[in-house]
């Protein structure tokens, strides 16, 4: 990729640049062509501006000129075509830009570029984006997802040290199988053999998880998104033959081995690993999520929130060949989510009300889906939300509670102290899975059945009260209440070892003074 950024410089300083400077009404005229055939529709662009034209159906355009440019480059770009560019100078009476076309098969023997830093290959992502994949990509769980030792504790039934036999797992309890896990942790092994890749055999660059040639070879996903083919299954790819490069990307402006591609800013490029089913039963959905609430329509995508730009990156590939650009226009790829606190903090709305009834104290809460464009939480069914509720004079004693929902033994049974919250005030927000047995929470690939489903979807709100014994005279009260968020319920983290420590995602106190 650097060549082609160094040759848009190289034209960029050509002598033979329009050298007069320009006014606002001056234009540039000419065609997107294709070995001699007109290309309809194509973006004309000033590069790492807002300003673009499409080619009518002649393939002709007329776009504006900035002022006072000593010297400028025109880039076009179409579906089915590498991204162009061509120089304007002062005799051009009509530029033509001529694009390439794709080739047009997928090659399966491929061999993946590796993303990180290596100053002996003009290939590795990271040798013109270091600051994108070491600050951004390499903290993010798409960095992660092949080694995650929670993945791998899960798969093979183990702590996360993989030393002791723990809890739960997809390979202790079908070791014949593979699985098709490694459709999405490990897509770049499982593109081949989606149903046949174990995630310790892995040992290519397939194992750094979702990395960057994998994201940047998506051509098309499955319209509508296949829930029984998750992955690579649902995911069109388009790997280069020996000699040749090709990268989808958001850019239109970005030349040759670039290729424009709507799709990396849509949501449908995140579906295939985030809707999956287990049988006939949901497991995975936040795609079908968002796509069945108000979120489409008001254009706000998945990119949206977890590529949201930090504002601050101004040039992707600096000294590389990369141009300065409007930081609303460089999405992240941190990938927040699950993991990240502040994200989470920012994920909805808790409202606290109390008021006195007789001889008690009625506390209700309101959590309001009004940040997220999928239910909270989503994906994983092992992820879940604990709403505590309680109430304490002005010693610090707890008032009797007396009435209201108690968090359920998914809570956690133990001490409180170590996190075990069942039978207290509050409520666990969860799809609950059944296996034919009818136990639960039930791993998904045992999953017979939903037993129940809390969660709240976008813009909808869950109201709970809580009643607690008021004092017998008049005193100050407070009213205490947490969410705090889990990745894994509370058995599956003791019986596994998990050292993950809950997220509060909202806390309140408020004062209240009680009196008969």
């Amino acid at each position: 990729m650097k060549r082609f950024l160094i040759l848009i410089l190289i034209l960029i300083c050509s002598p033979g640049f329009l050298s007069l400077d320009r006014s606002a009404d001056q234009t540039a005229k000419g065609k997107v062509l294709s070995e001699n055939a007109p290309i309809p529709f194509a973006r004309v662009r000033i590069p790492a501006s807002s300003n673009y034209v499409l080619t009518d159906n002649n393939g002709e355009f007329e776009i504006s000129l900035p002022d006072h440019s000593d010297s400028l480059v025109i880039t076009a770009a179409a579906k089915g075509y590498y991204n162009g560019a061509a120089k304007v100078s002062s005799n051009d009476k009509s530029v033509i830009i001529n694009l390439h076309k794709l080739f047009g098969k997928d090659t399966p023997d491929y061999k993946w570029t590796n993303p990180e830093i290596n100053p002996e290959s003009r290939a590795n992502c990271g040798n013109c984006h270091p600051a994108m994949l070491k600050e951004q990509w390499a903290r993010s769980s798409h960095a992660n997802s092949a080694v995650n030792p929670y993945f791998l504790a899960m798969y093979y039934g183990k702590d996360t040290s993989l030393l002791r036999e723990a809890g739960p797992g997809y390979k202790k309890d079908f070791p014949e199988s593979k699985g098709n896990c490694a459709t999405c942790h490990i897509p770049g092994a499982a593109i081949n053999d989606p149903s046949g890749i174990d995630p310790l055999s892995v040992r290519d660059v397939s194992k750094l998880g979702v990395f960057c040639d994998v994201c940047h070879k998506i051509a098309d996903v499955k319209q509508p998104v296949d829930e029984s083919e998750t992955g690579t299954s649902s995911i069109r790819f388009l790997r280069p033959p020996e000699g040749r490069s090709i990268f989808f990307g958001p850019y239109d402006d970005v030349p040759e081995p670039d290729t424009y591609s709507p799709l990396t800013t849509k949501s449908e490029f995140c579906g295939p690993c985030h809707t999956s089913k287990s049988g006939n039963i949901e497991i995975y959905n936040s795609y079908n999520e968002w796509k069945n609430s108000p979120y489409p329509v008001r254009g706000i995508e998945c990119q949206t929130c977890h590529m949201a730009p930090d504002g601050v990156t101004t040039n992707f590939a600096p000294g590389k060949g990369g141009l300065e650009r409007d930081p609303s226009t460089i999405p992240t790829h941190l990938f927040p989510g699950s993991h990240d606190p502040k994200f989470l903090a920012n994920a909805l709305t808790m409202n606290v009300s109390a008021e006195q009834t007789s001889d008690s104290i009625k506390v209700g809460v309101t959590l309001y889906n009004d940040k997220t464009g999928h239910h909270i939480p989503s994906d994983s069914p092992s992820r879940n939300m604990i709403l505590l509720v309680n109430c304490v004079n002005e010693k610090g004693d707890n008032l009797k509670f007396i009435g209201g929902e108690i968090v359920p033994s998914w809570g956690g049974k133990g001490r409180k102290s170590q996190g075990n919250y069942a039978g207290y005030p509050g409520k666990v927000f969860a799809k609950i899975l059944e296996d034919n047995e009818g136990h639960s929470p039930a791993p998904d690939w045992y999953a017979a059945g939903i037993l129940s489903d809390n969660r709240i979807a976008p813009f909808e709100k869950d109201i709970s009260y809580y009643y607690f014994k008021a004092p017998e005279r008049s005193s100050n009260i407070k009213v205490r209440t947490k969410l705090v968020y889990r990745r894994f319920f509370k058995e599956t983290m003791q019986e596994k070892g998990f050292a993950l420590n809950d997220i509060i995602m909202e806390s309140d106190s408020m004062d209240f003074r009680s009196g008969l």
